[in-house]
């Protein structure tokens, strides 16, 4: 079977050739070709539907029809087909293991990219939890837009940043800071202990990871 990744505009996606990507929207269900892109002539061409404005390159599918607009030998390296993380003939543990470490190192060159900080203000009425997930971005320093290829669609990605600089929003919940601690590789962890002179002690401190 063949398997074949790569991570274009920050996203790892999927990718096949054309005629791959024809039998798959031929079934007639979105999820089989989401997140999927084109290699063609040695370039990466996500999919969109009607023309962009936009510099790098891309494949506008029509019906039938297939029209590739740019190359990776404009500028743009990043989507060329060397940047594919291929699983399809690994023969190994260690073959995979390669394959493992392209893709990381891929993602990598993705987060580490200099931009604007993402440092939320940090509000007086903000809930201890918030306050908590808020300073973890100033420490991290990072482009949070960086990110944004590991959440399930743009609208997921907006609403999670939303709950940070949002001026009315003043706590979150344990499935979000979940969610945080899992896209920006973070670890929550809840603590329960005895409050001085409790009544009824536990007698002991109780950790789990969220």
């Amino acid at each position: 079977m063949e398997i074949r990744q790569a991570f274009v505009d920050g996203k790892l996606m999927d990718v096949v050739t054309q005629e791959e990507y024809e039998r798959r929207s031929s079934m007639k269900n979105d999820d089989m070709i989401k997140n999927t892109c084109i290699e063609q002539d040695g370039t990466i061409y996500p999919v969109v539907s009607r023309p962009e404005m936009r510099r790098t390159p891309y494949v506008i599918n029509v019906g039938p029809v297939f029209k590739y607009v740019g190359s990776c030998e404009d500028g743009f390296p990043s989507y060329s087909a060397s940047k594919i993380i291929d699983y399809s003939n690994v023969k190994s543990n260690r073959e995979l293991i390669e394959q493992q470490n392209k893709a990381r190192k891929e993602e990598m060159a993705i987060l580490t990219q200099t931009g604007k900080v993402f440092a939320p203000v940090i509000r007086e009425e903000d809930s201890p939890a918030l306050k908590c997930v808020k300073e973890c971005f100033h420490a991290k320093k990072i482009d949070i837009d960086n990110y944004r290829g590991r959440f399930d669609s743009n609208c997921d990605f907006a609403n999670t940043v939303r709950l940070f600089v949002n001026p009315n929003n003043h706590t979150i919940s344990v499935q979000k800071i979940q969610l945080v601690g899992e896209k920006f590789d973070i670890d929550f962890k809840l603590v329960a202990s005895d409050k001085p002179d409790a009544v009824n002690p536990m007698d002991k401190t109780i950790q789990k990871e969220l």
